[in-house]
């Protein structure tokens, strides 16, 4: 909410005369919280989103932590037999 319009609506709750018409005082504190609910709504659900997002990242970077460390030795494993095979080949 824009602290302007807060000011503007507190303002406006000060200068009110306590009469037993008190609809004015009930829309200025409903036009208070309303935004203020809303904006906390967004904020948790924002962190709800953010958790479900990490949670995907961690599972997607340790299934790639995974696949390169299986690349990794299966490469060391292929470089090593190339080198058996070429060493054979030396000696024949």
């Amino acid at each position: 909410m824009d602290t302007n319009l807060l000011n503007i609506i507190v303002t406006l709750m000060a200068k009110q005369k306590p009469t037993s018409d008190t609809l004015n005082m009930v829309v200025l504190v409903i036009a208070a919280v309303a935004p203020t609910l809303a904006a906390l709504a967004a904020f948790l659900k924002a962190r709800s989103v953010e958790a479900g997002v990490k949670e995907v990242h961690l599972a997607v970077n340790s299934r790639l932590d995974e696949w390169l460390k299986l690349e990794r030795t299966q490469g060391v494993e292929t470089g090593r037999q190339e080198e058996r095979k070429a060493a054979v080949d030396r000696k024949v």
